[in-house]
């Protein structure tokens, strides 16, 4: 079905194709390039489209959410843009704070289960600001909006960079959101995979690289991606973009690799087996189509191992991803 198929059966059911959830977030390229006619790639489209059914949809629900997660007591049906923009950007820089406490939560699940409503509220949120023009009240980020039709009344309508931005913040929360609904555990443990002092030199590159992944905030290098098109060379500019201090990690010595964390021992283990790709969270991930091997999962604050069956696993230790899961494989 195309997209102008989509909007119609929209706007006069308020419903959308059940495939189309699945194909937003898995089966189209977030990174493709947009056309100059629109602004927006099919992906971004494809987003813009679910918010606008949420807020159609919505119901204003309480969010018991950690406070951290939250800047205002105010309802997020009721924010202004800037104040909904300030609630997201939050959200993608404690998002992996928040998985790593996660486990330590007396109050995980009711927690997980608030962000979750949390997120569906601001992307409904966004779906109303984006359909209709509002007055410099609500639209208070000048920014992000332009003038409405003919500049011959007051209101205002969120640019397309905005909206382009906002789509890509969601796609991916909902990819990690996907991911932690999924994902099987497997134990917190170290396991000696035969990680050597050379597999320990070999790897310095890949170790900044990851580094750098690993702290960025949630949709960070797509966005940068999307805001500075043709101006991309590498991960490292969008680092630096959030972050001006950013230092380079130490490498902790290959004694202590038992105790160290994920970013420390998973580089090794690349060069230990090499046919287990890397992907990224802005990636052209199917995980509901048919699967393409082994691979691990980069995204922000975590790291997951992919089955042929796209079967996603999950340990805070990546030799025990390695051992328990990957060399149970058929004919290891």
């Amino acid at each position: 079905m195309g997209l102008l198929e989509v909007y119609t059966q929209l706007q006069t059911t308020s419903q959308l194709p059940e495939s189309l959830w699945d194909e937003w977030l898995w089966q189209t390229d977030p990174e493709e390039k947009y056309s100059p006619d629109v602004l927006l790639n099919r992906c971004q489209l494809l987003g813009l489209l679910v918010c606008i059914y949420k807020g159609l949809t919505a119901q204003a629900e309480t969010c018991l959410v950690e406070a951290r997660l939250t800047l205002m007591e105010k309802p997020i049906h009721a924010m202004t843009l800037r104040e909904l923009k300030d609630t997201i950007e939050n959200l993608q820089m404690e998002w992996p704070s928040f998985l790593q406490r996660l486990p330590d939560n007396p109050n995980a699940q009711q927690n997980l289960d608030g962000v979750v409503g949390m997120i569906d509220q601001c992307m409904a949120r966004f779906g109303v600001l984006c359909a209709q023009a509002g007055t410099p009240e609500v639209m208070d980020d000048l920014c992000s909006v332009d003038s409405h039709q003919d500049h011959t009344t007051n209101l205002l309508r969120v640019t397309t960079a905005c909206i382009r931005r906002t789509i890509c913040t969601f796609l991916v929360l909902y990819r990690h959101l996907h991911l932690l609904a999924v994902a099987k555990p497997v134990p917190d443990e170290w396991c000696d995979c035969g990680i050597s002092k050379y597999h320990v030199e070999a790897s310095s590159d890949d170790f900044n690289l990851l580094c750098m992944h690993l702290c960025l905030p949630v949709a960070g290098r797509l966005n940068y991606k999307h805001d500075f098109p043709e101006m991309y060379n590498h991960v490292s500019q969008v680092v630096f973009f959030h972050n001006p201090e950013y230092q380079r990690i130490p490498r902790t010595p290959l004694e202590k690799l038992s105790t160290a964390p994920l970013e420390q021992v998973l580089p090794a283990i690349w060069q230990l087996y090499p046919d287990i790709g890397v992907k990224y969270e802005e990636d052209m991930i199917d995980l509901v189509g048919k699967g393409k091997g082994w691979w691990w999962l980069v995204v922000a604050g975590r790291v997951y191992l992919v089955d042929p069956d796209n079967g996603v696993w999950y340990s805070p230790n990546v030799t025990s991803l390695l051992q328990h899961v990957y060399m149970k494989r058929p004919g290891s």
